[in-house]
């Protein structure tokens, strides 16, 4: 290193400069790209981990029930309102859904809330579900 340098300049020159994006000014950038993503678990494979982790039975704890659920949801709802609710958690028998604003809230309640429940009720996947409940989310 030549004298009056700074220590991060010789960093710089070693490190990988990518060109800049043309065209993208306020686009957000993927910190990893997809090639270099770990493969999607499902859920229930993810909580016998953090189970096993905290030294818990994982047969005491079902998670493969609410994965069949979050697998039968876009049937019940079907494809428009799969986009708009999302299945937050299922306990006690009330499945807690978060929708977008205030608006598509008063909307789905108002309009297709007893409709939803009617059909999950009918799908086995949903089997002990007594009510769905929406907030915003």
């Amino acid at each position: 290193m030549e004298p009056g340098t700074p220590k991060n300049a010789t960093l710089r020159k070693l490190s990988v400069r990518l060109p800049e994006a043309e065209d993208a000014t306020g686009l957000p950038f993927d910190a990893d790209a997809p090639s270099r993503r770990r493969p999607v678990k499902p859920f229930s494979e993810a909580m016998n981990t953090v189970l096993k982790h905290y030294g818990i039975d994982a047969k005491a704890v079902d998670t493969a029930g609410l994965d069949a659920m979050l697998r039968a949801w876009p049937e019940v709802v079907g494809p428009e309102l799969e986009k708009r609710l999302k299945p937050d958690r299922f306990d006690k028998g009330f499945l807690y859904v978060t929708v977008g604003s205030n608006a598509e809230l008063f909307e789905i309640r108002q309009f297709k809330l007893r409709a939803i429940e009617a059909k999950a009720k009918q799908h086995p996947a949903f089997a002990g579900l007594r009510q769905i409940r929406l907030h915003v989310g």
